[in-house]
């Protein structure tokens, strides 16, 4: 063996070297950036299913007046929090972000509808929808309106 192949293999070895340090790090990278995706989808579907339920809850109270419908609403929405769980997350890792500025209010909008008539749920609904349908039928008997 020459000084050349002693000194060409010592150069090889630490291109790998250097190499390998690299890929572990880009390695890295990517692990925290897929761990990051996996949560946020949950979090996305932990968001979604909290309001899916929410509004199943009301649509279920709305169509049989029954008050455990809309506690199990009340429940989900101070107690459970998933929707509010998954957005703090979101709060603390995307806050900065145009999407999330949208999301915040798209929440913030929800929640103030959901107090707006507590004491009676659905009941300032109804009746609103009552007086809409008197106006409209004192115009006519196929008629239609905004109120």
């Amino acid at each position: 063996m020459s000084i050349f192949d002693i000194v060409a293999t010592l150069v090889l070895a630490v291109v790998l070297v250097a190499f390998a340090v690299q890929g572990t790090g880009e390695l890295a990278q990517m692990q925290t950036a897929t761990d990051d995706y996996i949560q946020c989808e949950t979090l996305a579907r932990q968001l979604q299913s909290g309001s899916d339920y929410l509004i199943e809850q009301v649509r279920m109270y709305t169509a049989t007046g029954q008050r455990e419908y809309m506690d199990n609403y009340f429940e989900e929405l101070n107690t459970t929090r998933r929707r509010e769980n998954a957005l703090e997350y979101f709060a603390e890792h995307y806050g900065d972000t145009d999407a999330f500025t949208l999301l915040k209010s798209a929440m913030t909008t929800s929640q103030n509808l959901s107090y707006t008539d507590r004491a009676n749920p659905g009941e300032s609904i109804f009746k609103d929808a009552d007086k809409a349908l008197y106006r409209v039928k004192q115009n006519g008997k196929h008629g239609c309106g905004f109120y």
